[in-house]
């Protein structure tokens, strides 16, 4: 007998419109590359493709855009399929296995608008958005007005877009809607690709955005991940499907499907939830509404068990967050205490009008900004900086949200936002004397002064078990006025501030927010 006979070309089962074909092929082109062999693309169309008229969660059953996949699948039409894995229910017919998944790039909601909207802002009253997602509707009306200059006088609408990506954008220029929310994961893959992104070129003319932050705007379960699948019995070819995926998208899209069933799962549930991997754990993030009970929930989930503290009865503060003093609750100026001595002393010079991409890191910079921006985008380093421009009227594309910087260039290399922004243009960081940023030239908008500590405030923090720090900066200065401190439990976000932490070599615990630290903090009280 001779060798046995090995398939030469196997079957990808795909859906039929111009993004599913285009990111099939991108599976295909890959898997080709990395295993040798062959394949050829079959289009398959699905229930939620042929029924357009009404929003998914109005149909009746599930698996609108998978089952007739499933079917192919199972049939042996087809040897394995490419889904977006967001359309994917929480159970999957026996016999199929997740093979892959490819590496996600970008979860965020995106926001389209027509150039001519914007500037018509301040005469606004009404915007109608265009989305059909109970999710969507949803955070529209609880986020929007305060993420949209003029926002806290418009009113927010939310009508029904169903159809594929071309079909949507050009409804959006026919004038259906003043503006429409999408995944920025499907037009990223249109973008990729030649054919398609000649197509959507067209398509997007006089077109503006908003990147929509997920730790606020959460998008939904599994948002911009593939799911590949094949037959579990077909080992060989599950094998080899497997050497294009990766590990850190495959986990979070499988955790937030987790999270995600909770909740009840299926596309009526109007929650969001995204999970991001981080080298000391994974932030876990929830938004939505379900039965009328708002949610919402972010957590960093350590590797490592947060540390415990112990507590002398005596004292009145337990724990500093390195913020300016607020309008607290009784109880909580019992437990926390705030920053008194750091001063921002404004810098009054500045330079010409700039046309750019500008980076503001913080509300302290919007001064600067006003006086440096002639044109280009604008980007904030945190959800209530972008808050903040938006009540000073400016249009704001994005922000880095609890990512840090890093974040903003990964945005800058978006082959779709460079399509909409002008990529020769040069990005500038607005930020305090003295910072770098390895990102982009910085413009200084505020020096760091330092007043002397009174001996109750410093007696106060000698008090404090834990820190939660807002910069690296401020933890120096607290550290060469209070030396004692040095040997409390430090703490921060996952941006910047820990990066400069861990390049010190200064052990610090990382937390989704100063608000997720007093959480944990009253946990220890308790």
């Amino acid at each position: 007998m001779g060798p046995k006979a090995t398939k030469k070309k196997y079957i990808i089962g795909s859906r039929g419109s111009l993004l599913a074909l285009t990111q099939t092929n991108a599976v295909k082109k890959e898997l080709e590359a990395a295993t040798g062999l062959e394949f050829e693309v079959e289009v398959i169309k699905t229930q939620g493709d042929i029924q357009t008229n009404k929003p998914l969660w109005q149909l009746k059953g599930e698996n609108f855009f998978t089952r007739e996949l499933d079917e192919a699948l199972l049939s042996g039409k087809v040897d394995l399929v490419v889904h977006s894995f967001k359309d994917l229910g929480g159970v999957r017919p026996e016999g199929i296995a997740l093979a892959a998944v490819p590496k996600r790039n970008y979860p965020n909601d995106i926001l389209l608008i027509k150039k001519e909207t914007l500037q018509n802002l301040p005469e606004t009253k009404k915007l109608i958005i265009g989305t059909s997602s109970p999710r969507r509707i949803y955070l529209v009306e609880k986020l929007l007005p305060k993420l949209i200059p003029y926002g806290k006088k418009i009113k927010f609408e939310t009508a029904m877009l169903r159809g594929n990506v071309n079909t949507r954008v050009q409804k959006l220029q026919d004038g259906e809607f003043d503006a429409i929310i999408l995944a920025l994961a499907g037009l990223e893959r249109l973008a990729s690709s030649p054919d398609s992104k000649k197509e959507l070129k067209t398509l997007i003319e006089d077109i503006d955005f908003m990147l929509l932050p997920v730790s606020e705007f959460t998008p939904a379960a599994a948002q911009g991940a593939l799911a590949l699948e094949c037959l579990k019995k077909n080992k060989s070819l599950f094998e080899k499907i497997a050497l294009i995926s990766d590990e850190n998208s495959k986990k979070e899209a499988l955790r937030e499907k987790e999270l995600f069933a909770q909740y009840g799962g299926g596309c009526h549930q109007a929650v969001g939830v995204h999970v991001r991997t981080h080298p000391q754990g994974q932030m876990e993030i929830h938004r939505g509404i379900k039965e009328e009970i708002e949610i919402s929930q972010s957590e960093f989930v350590s590797h490592k068990n947060k540390a415990t503290l112990k507590f002398s009865e005596e004292d009145s503060f337990k724990a500093f967050i390195g913020l300016p003093p607020t309008k607290a609750l009784k109880e909580e100026k019992e437990t926390f205490l705030y920053d008194e001595i750091s001063i921002k002393e404004y810098i009054k010079r500045s330079p010409a009008p700039l046309d750019a991409h500008f980076l503001v890191t913080s509300n302290h910079c919007v001064g600067m900004l006003k006086k440096v921006y002639n044109s280009g985008t604008v980007w904030a380093s945190g959800v209530k900086t972008m808050m903040t421009l938006a009540e000073e009227k400016f249009w704001v594309n994005g922000c880095a949200d609890f990512a840090g910087v890093k974040e903003i260039e990964h945005f800058s290399r978006s082959k779709f936002l460079r399509m909409l922004i002008d990529s020769e243009c040069d990005w500038r960081v607005l930020t305090a004397q003295g910072s770098e940023s390895t990102f982009a030239p910085t413009i200084s908008c505020y020096k760091r002064k330092w007043k002397k500590a009174t001996a109750i405030y410093k007696k106060k923090i000698n008090s404090c078990e834990a820190f939660y720090w807002s910069s690296f900066h401020q933890y120096l200065a607290f550290i060469k006025e209070f030396p004692e401190i040095k040997e409390a439990k430090q703490a921060c976000g996952l941006g910047k501030t820990f990066d400069e932490f861990n390049k010190n070599k200064i052990k610090v615990t990382p937390f989704a927010s100063h608000e997720e630290f007093k959480e944990w903090f009253y946990e220890q009280t308790k």
